[in-house]
């Protein structure tokens, strides 16, 4: 699975330089402040979340929720 999203992510830089408008981000608090705490806390909660479900359900019954894995 890790290879697709290599792939992927290629041709979408790609497209995404060719296609897109720019690269100028406004920097602002609250911009910075919601990267933050999507990219750090809420990362951290649902991989501490992930494996707390892990150790407490068997695995074969948790497989249908392998979409939420980080």
């Amino acid at each position: 699975m890790g290879i697709q999203l290599v792939i992927g992510s290629v041709f979408l830089g790609i497209a995404s330089v060719t296609l897109g408008e720019g690269f100028e981000i406004d920097w602002t608090w609250s911009f910075t402040t919601a990267m933050f705490v999507l990219a750090i806390p809420a990362t951290a909660m649902m991989v501490v979340l992930w494996y707390a479900l892990l150790a407490s359900a068997p695995l074969n019954s948790l497989n249908s929720f392998t979409f939420l894995t980080p």
